[in-house]
């Protein structure tokens, strides 16, 4: 029974999480930003479908994941204006699906870290989790499938290149290791297969680079590297221009923002990591 209990452990610890997220969804309020996102959306559906360019005068966020939330208010019959009016009851109902669909992501994300912690630890027999599998099979249907995993992510966030690089790396060492010439040639042959479909899929699900790829994805390297616009922030009870920033303001944040139980596990597996390294 135990057993069991702890097989399905992370889908029981998901549904609980979904229907508690369900029953504060009015506790939460309107992010600055969340406006501005679902018009990036609208607009993307406007490039596409009218030709209208005003998406290639904002800012270069991959839009997949506000278009699934776009698609959400028309399945529910949410939809309203172009412009919406945040007084507005119907744009009130559009962001509480929005914040409940975001929390089901976070949620399947949830789910991915238990997935590779059992699969690592071998306790009992989402790109990371495909990244994980490709790996392990050694496949180039799976490698096909990693790849297509990592273009979503780079789209919902940019910094999912890290992962992109991360996976050739490794392939990098597996080819160094490999026993034979035949084994580096599968290996190449995955890499290729895995670099195509991760710029495909990119490519597919972000409108804004489909005029010129290379110049759009440079383009938005560089805003991402740009410094934050913000001038100011505040830290205990103080408001300090960024450059001001003391050398304790990112370790307190981490600290006062992080789930106590997270930060305390962190810090317990760090320190059994570093005394692994020592043996």
């Amino acid at each position: 029974m135990i057993k069991r209990l702890a097989t399905h452990s992370p889908w029981l610890v998901c549904a609980l999480l979904a229907v508690a997220g369900g029953l504060i969804l009015d506790d939460y309020g309107l992010g600055t930003d969340e406006a501005h996102q679902r018009g990036f959306a609208v607009y993307t559906v406007d490039y596409v479908l009218q030709d209208n360019d005003e998406i290639l005068n904002g800012r270069p966020y991959g839009p997949a994941f506000e278009l699934v939330l776009l698609a959400g208010e028309r399945l529910l019959g949410l939809q309203s204006h172009r412009h919406i009016d945040l007084q507005d009851f119907q744009t009130r109902r559009i962001f509480l699906m929005r914040h409940f669909l975001t929390h089901l992501l976070f949620l399947g994300g949830g789910w991915g870290c238990a997935w590779l912690t059992f699969r690592r630890y071998r306790s009992r027999g989402l790109a990371l989790c495909l990244m994980h599998r490709a790996f392990r099979k050694d496949t180039l249907a799976a490698f096909a499938l990693c790849g297509a995993g990592v273009g979503l992510l780079i789209n919902v966030r940019f910094m999912g290149a890290m992962l992109f690089g991360a996976v050739l790396v490794l392939r990098a060492c597996d080819a160094y290791c490999a026993a034979d010439r035949s084994a580096r040639r599968h290996i190449l042959r995955t890499c290729g297969l895995f670099a195509a479909a991760s710029a495909l899929t990119l490519y597919a699900t972000w409108p804004y680079l489909w005029t010129d790829p290379v110049g759009r994805v440079a383009a938005a390297i560089r805003f991402m590297s740009e410094p934050d616009t913000v001038a100011f922030d505040l830290f205990r009870g103080a408001v300090l221009p960024n450059e001001e920033r003391p050398p304790d303001y990112i370790p307190t944040w981490l600290a006062i923002t992080t789930p106590p139980f997270t930060l305390l596990f962190g810090i317990l597996g760090g320190l059994a990591a570093l005394r692994g390294t020592g043996r």
